[in-house]
């Protein structure tokens, strides 16, 4: 199923809106040669303007394809070795998918050979529409029989007819044949069919895509500049993969390929629209995730082969089908550039199709190379660039859109001025409206159309400011902002030698005519005083945050622009200084950070205390046991020798406390002996511990460590380690040996 070659694989240019500030989107145009959505590239956020033209909008307009589609008995049996054939099926099944491909707008006629044979008045045998939902199409085409009679060429004709007939813009005649036309015309069929397309720059476009099946079909010249798209299928299984390329040619989509890593394409640009095809009798196609979102699908649809009534031609046995043939089909919208994983199993074989999110514009810049303003245009020599460009309207390149040729004419009313407008080329633009026709040819010979208006106004009249160095207090700054607006005086001329606005020029004037700017996290509110030429300019803190805003000596710049009876009003931008005084008192200001910030500092700060305290806190040895063997070695004659375990058990409480030293106590002889006390135990550090109730121990006389004595000579509390040998003696009785790590 898969292209093998870009030649047919074109891809869709999504020709957008590219306005000016606060200007919102809308439809875009285009010739029919390319599919233009709805959707369109809205001004910046911040008021400046995204590009310096405006694309003249019309809604996009739909397809019609009459599909003109062999069903003769050569599609199941072969003429020459009379072998059954199962090509109906393919082709079946390539038009089921080629239904579900539709887009809202398209229509799709289908019209089969057989309703023509014997001189009968056929006509459409089904009518597909983009508005049903996939599923509703692809049966359609699966509950369409096919009939196995004869091949005339008066099925051609009469879908032809009825494209002429139609009020479409955008048309296309779609031919599936595996064998010569009966009743053909005086000069012959391909004769015919190359006066069917209508040209580029024709109202109503019609272009025609021949596919024809096996060794024996006539072929025709593919001639895609004059509308004529051939495609040749050597055997029936190249059928799907042909087809499918007229799909991606009509429907204006491309193929791109798969990643290194499984069911992942990455396309270095984001694209409007994923189509993933999955071939496979348990194929399933789930979400797509990139590295920032999960797409799931707009839409899936399963397609697959189909029974068919024994043929009408007695000399066909059977109507045999493919039933390998099991695929699904799911469109994602909007997936952004990188790499994107699709959840697909049980493929065989998978493609993805794709239309780039792509805009159509231009750039117009001023002598001294800054980009102009779509809104800012005034008499002048300008550098003009034209081409692709991305959301942000830098002009792209990528292998997804492909090598592309402009060309581009300029228009004052319906006066041609430039007949040809190189990108790049220096252009002088005269007061008036100028309108640029953009042509687009890539991938293949797919073209695009745009047509770009641009109204150059009278050069700029200066105007300028008479601004006051200022100063507020920042409690001032607030929410409810108390602090007194900033009185400016805008007039004609420069500043410090300002005139006054006539009261028609002060009417064109709007707040959103204003920008100050400040490097300060300060921001300002702008509107017009009760007189003309006054400006009041309220300075705020960001979001009202009084504490967050900047203080002292604030630089501010006050800039201007608008439009007046197509004249351009600008000025000279003004620096001025707003002084900030900081009237919150020191503790104000560290309360305030405390509430906001400060206390995640602390807690912060009292986690890693803690932490360390948990991690350098003494502990005991890992090699102690926590039952150790206890060795009792018979004194007297008589006594029978005593085995057991002592006992060593951490206390609970004192575990989970950071920083304190774990504390133990130890039963070091067998249960159930008398006469000796527990010791309580002391963690220290290096595997280090030490015996606290030592006195105590020391005054029984009868313990020792490592073969010394606790008695009345031991002055200190002595140090264990887990090799440390205890050792507890009952007189004339027994004496007991313990290792804590044994």
């Amino acid at each position: 199923m898969r292209r093998r070659a870009p030649r047919k694989t074109t891809g869709a240019m999504i020709v957008a809106l590219l306005f000016g500030a606060f200007i919102t989107a809308a439809p875009a145009s285009a010739a029919p040669a390319a599919e233009i959505p709805t959707a369109a590239v809205t001004a910046a956020g911040d008021g400046s303007a995204r590009c310096a033209a405006v694309v003249s909008a019309d809604a996009p307009a739909g397809r019609e394809i009459n599909l003109v589609i062999d069903d003769s008995g050569s599609m199941f049996r072969d003429l020459k070795t009379e072998v059954t054939l199962d090509r109906w099926s393919k082709a079946k099944y390539a038009l089921e998918v080629f239904a579900a491909m539709l887009a809202p707008d398209d229509v799709l006629n289908v019209y089969r050979m057989s309703d023509f044979s014997q001189g009968r008045s056929g006509s459409v045998a089904v009518t597909v529409t983009g508005a049903e939902s996939t599923s509703a199409r692809a049966k359609q085409i699966h509950d369409m029989p096919m009939q196995g009679v004869d091949t005339p060429f008066s099925s051609v004709a009469k879908a032809q007819q009825d494209l002429a007939a139609s009020q479409s813009m955008n048309k296309w005649l779609v031919i599936i044949t595996d064998g010569e036309f009966e009743d053909t015309p005086a000069g012959g069929a391909e004769k015919q069919i190359r006066s069917y397309p209508t040209a580029a720059d024709a109202d109503q476009r019609l272009r025609v895509a021949y596919l024809a099946i096996g060794e024996d079909a006539p072929a025709i010249a593919d001639d895609p500049g004059h509308g004529i798209h051939f495609s040749k299928a050597p055997d029936s299984q190249d059928l799907l993969e042909e087809m499918t390329g007229f799909a991606n040619l009509i429907f204006e989509r491309n193929l791109i390929a798969s990643a290194s890593q499984p069911n992942v394409i990455d396309p270095d640009i984001d694209l409007a629209e994923v189509l993933v095809f999955a071939q496979g009798a348990k194929a399933s196609i789930g979400d797509a995730v990139s590295e920032s979102r999960t797409y799931p699908p707009e839409s899936t649809v399963s397609v697959r082969w189909a029974e068919n009534a024994k043929p009408a031609d007695d000399w066909v046995l059977e109507a045999k089908p493919d039933k390998d043939l099991n695929g699904v089909l799911a469109r994602f919208t909007d997936v952004e550039r990188g790499p994107t994983q699709f959840d697909i199993t049980g493929a065989s074989d998978i493609a993805y199709f794709y239309k780039p999110a792509v805009n159509f514009g231009i750039e117009l810049r001023d002598e001294s190379g800054a980009v102009v303003d779509a809104d800012k245009i005034v008499g002048g020599e300008y550098t003009l660039r034209y081409g692709f460009m991305d959301a942000d309207c830098a002009f792209i390149e990528s292998p997804l859109i492909g090598d592309v040729t402009y060309s581009a004419r300029a228009f004052s009313g319906e006066e041609m001025i430039l007949e040809s407008v190189e990108s790049g080329q220096t252009i002088s633009l005269d007061r008036g409206d100028v309108r640029l026709e953009v042509d687009a040819e890539y991938l293949g010979g797919n073209t695009a159309h745009a047509t770009i208006d641009v109204t150059v106004l009278q050069p700029a009249r200066a105007t300028g400011f008479d601004m006051a160095e200022t100063a507020v207090a920042v409690t001032e700054l607030g929410e409810e902002a108390t602090a007194e607006p900033i009185a400016v005086e805008y007039g004609l001329g420069e500043t410090g030698a300002l005139t006054s606005f006539t009261d028609e020029e002060w009417a064109a004037v709007s707040p959103e005519a204003f920008s100050v700017t400040t490097p300060s996290n300060l921001f300002f509110d702008v509107a017009l005083g009760d007189s003309v030429g006054e400006v009041l300019l309220t300075p705020r803190a960001p979001d009202g945050d009084v504490y967050a805003a900047d203080t002292g000596e604030i630089p501010v710049t006050l800039e201007a622009s608008f439009v007046y009876d197509e004249q351009l009003y600008q000025a000279t931008p003004l620096e001025s200084t707003l002084t900030v005084d900081d009237d919150i008192a020191a503790w104000d200001r560290f309360t305030n950070w405390f509430a906001e910030t400060g206390w995640k500092w602390l807690l912060a700060l009292i986690l890693l205390v803690i932490l360390l305290g948990y991690l350098f806190k003494p502990r005991f040895s890992k090699k102690i046991k926590r039952r150790p063997a206890v060795t009792g070695i018979p004194m007297s004659i008589g006594v029978k020798a005593e085995t057991g375990n002592g006992k060593f058990q951490v206390q609970p409480l004192r575990k989970y406390l950071p920083f304190f030293a774990d504390r133990a106590t130890l039963n070091y002889v067998p249960q159930g002996t008398f006469g000796f006390r527990q010791m309580t135990l002391k963690a220290g550090r290096s595997g280090k511990m030490t015996l606290l109730n030592w006195k105590q121990i020391a005054d029984k006389k009868n313990v020792a460590l490592n073969g010394n004595d606790l008695n009345e000579d031991t002055k200190r509390a002595p140090t264990l380690s887990a090799s440390t040998s205890i050792t507890a003696t009952v007189p004339n009785q027994t004496r007991f040996e313990l290792y804590l790590n044994n």
